[in-house]
């Protein structure tokens, strides 16, 4: 761990680019109300109050979000509790501000955990400071690390997975092997999509069946430490979930369609979400016009000429770059140079994905949860957009980072526009942060 910090802090442009990080979020925070760009905030919010005035978990299906895992809210209950049990809507307000502080902190961490890993694939410090302000001006990495959100942690302890992970992958520790047990299963105690990255490092380390050989002793210890933590999940499913519902996985769309099912029809819905096309999807599109806006448009009692909820990759691109909203200022041009800009990186990034082994691996990754996110995409075949959100894998902010540095490393014409592009995309990006109005909060359609 001391090697870490020592690693770490040897980039002198990083106490730079926190600065720079908490000075955008904090002047965002400061202008946007604590309902803006938020999911469900409300229902976290009561879920967190429930635990603080009941001292109890909630049943599962108490309020709209207590199926969820309980850390997050547990830690969010000993945060400034007399407001939060006050039944006034100011007190309400002041501790979700608080909370929205506490994911700013979750941010920081993510920001760290993703420097450290750059130091391994660059010793250029600048480099790793361009992409780092990058990424962490994004707009969507700004909503997830400030709001009231369950969404902050999981983000947080996925990459914390994923990285401690491949340190464990490249040097035995036993110290950050304790760690990656922790993590993974704090992890799983906070929301059940950190099942994602857990299978899809399970899966890289089971990669060696591929030829016909059988996982080598760190792949087997880090496959045994992930089942560990699902293990130490089993008593939550069984004495709350179980007990309380009959079921061992409490989810949101229990009880809306029988998941179990996966017909031919479904079958055609997700392969026409995928590639496109019209006549197989359950709801047909006219994919004409999709791109006249940049904006999602997902929801589904009017279908706007501009939605793209019916295409999986236009959902994932426009959700990791400015979530499912829409901005009436400042004017449309700077979400196209931003969304051009992160287009630019996307492409040049997966380039030279096959440069290095950590870029290999980190390609490797991001196949893997883009397939196990389409994969998913049946359980809602109505509602399509519900499962195909970036937030949900997010997380692969780190997968990227690494594709950005390692392109730029390649020192060729493409690296070169990298570079500009990124250079733009953060002035646009932080102008964009600090002139969003409040108007623009919500998902129009």
């Amino acid at each position: 761990m001391t090697n870490f910090f020592n690693n770490l802090f040897k980039n002198k442009f990083l106490i730079p680019v926190i600065l720079l990080w908490l000075l955008v979020i904090t002047g965002y925070c400061l202008r946007t109300p604590h309902y803006c760009r938020a999911h469900d905030m409300g229902a976290h919010f009561e879920y967190t109050r429930y635990i603080a005035q009941m001292n109890k978990l909630p049943h599962p299906y108490a309020g709209y979000e207590t199926w969820q895992p309980p850390l997050y809210y547990l830690i969010n209950s000993f945060i400034d509790v007399p407001d939060l049990k006050s039944e006034v809507e100011k007190d309400k307000i002041t501790h979700v501000n608080y909370g929205r502080g506490v994911s700013v902190l979750y941010g920081l961490i993510e920001l760290l955990i993703i420097a450290w890993i750059l130091s391994q694939v660059s010793q250029n410090q600048i480099l790793q400071a361009l992409v780092l302000m990058f990424i962490c001006t994004t707009p969507k990495f700004i909503f997830v690390f400030s709001t009231y959100s369950n969404d902050s942690l999981t983000t947080l302890l996925s990459t914390a997975i994923v990285v401690l992970s491949y340190r464990l992958y490249t040097k035995w520790n036993n110290s950050l092997a304790l760690a990656l047990l922790s993590v993974s299963t704090l992890g799983l105690y906070t929301k059940y999509t950190v099942l994602f990255p857990i299978a899809a490092v399970a899966l890289i380390c089971l990669k060696n069946l591929l030829k016909l050989k059988l996982p080598n002793l760190v792949q087997t210890r880090i496959i045994s430490i992930l089942i560990l933590s699902l293990v130490l999940l089993s008593p939550y499913l069984y004495f709350h979930n179980y007990k309380n519902t009959g079921r061992l996985l409490s989810t949101s769309f229990n009880g809306e369609m029988d998941t179990t099912k996966f017909d031919v029809v479904q079958v055609k819905n997700l392969v026409g979400l995928v590639l496109r096309i019209p006549s197989w999807q359950i709801n047909k599109v006219d994919y004409t016009h999709e791109w006249d806006e940049p904006w999602l448009h997902p929801w589904w009692y009017t279908v706007h000429p501009s939605t793209k909820r019916y295409d999986y990759f236009s959902v994932s691109f426009v959700t990791s770059v400015i979530g499912e909203y829409l901005f009436n200022v400042p004017n449309v041009m700077f979400t196209w140079i931003i969304f051009f800009t992160h287009l630019i990186a996307y492409l040049i990034a997966l380039k030279f994905a096959f440069k290095s082994n950590i870029s290999k691996l980190s390609f490797l990754m991001l196949l893997i949860i883009h397939l196990f996110q389409i994969v998913s995409i049946p359980i809602f075949p109505t509602l399509p957009h519900r499962n195909m959100e970036y937030r949900y894998i997010c997380w692969t902010w780190v997968c990227w980072a690494v594709l950005y540095i390692n392109s730029i490393e390649q020192k060729s014409i493409l690296s070169n526009i990298l570079i500009k592009a990124m250079f733009v995309g953060i002035i646009v990006q932080i102008y964009l942060l600090f002139t969003i109005e409040v108007e623009s909060c919500f998902a129009v359609s």
